[in-house]
């Protein structure tokens, strides 16, 4: 029994001791989408562009009108809310910069995503874009921009859906 105390003051001693280890960080987590949209680097396979002005809708394909140089650029979406836009190993002009950062969020329900790109002074066309997530998978994801204007009494709403293959 005499050892008894210096037995508890020792387990004491190691109980405190363990308790005061390094915690790990939690492991953030991300929805579904978040992981989908954020796992690949994304290429455009299509686009469809639809004006539609004075009762009358004209489609176009997108995609054919891009140059090899811009076909093999790609995107890529990184968990911390930035975007990576690469130009992939054909540029089209050697001043271009390989790539450039945006920033990037989903809408309370995930079914649209902003694209921010700090390179366009804010307000101008092309610095905040909003589109529809259509569809999101592992390996496709498609999206959808309207534009809505009026011009001299008569509204032109003009839609571009783009289709984008993972790798």
């Amino acid at each position: 029994m005499k050892h008894f105390p210096s037995f508890l003051l020792g387990l004491s001693l190691l109980l405190i001791l363990a308790g005061c280890g390094k915690k790990s960080d939690p492991t953030p987590t991300f929805s579904a989408k978040t992981v989908l949209l954020t796992a690949p680097k994304w290429r455009i396979t299509a686009i469809v562009g639809t004006t539609t002005f004075a009762g009358q809708t004209t489609t176009i394909d997108g995609y054919a009108g891009l140059a090899s140089c811009q076909k093999d650029n790609f995107l890529k979406y990184n968990t911390n809310l930035t975007a990576v836009y690469d130009e992939g190993a054909l540029k089209c002009s050697s001043s271009t910069p390989q790539s450039k950062q945006a920033t990037w969020s989903f809408n309370t329900a995930e079914t649209q995503i902003t694209v921010v790109d700090p390179s366009v002074p804010a307000g101008s066309v092309g610095n905040t874009i909003t589109a529809d997530l259509l569809q999101l998978t592992a390996t496709t994801m498609q999206l959808k921009t309207t534009d809505t204007q009026t011009v001299s009494g008569y509204t032109i709403v003009s839609t571009a859906t783009t289709t984008y293959a993972a790798f």
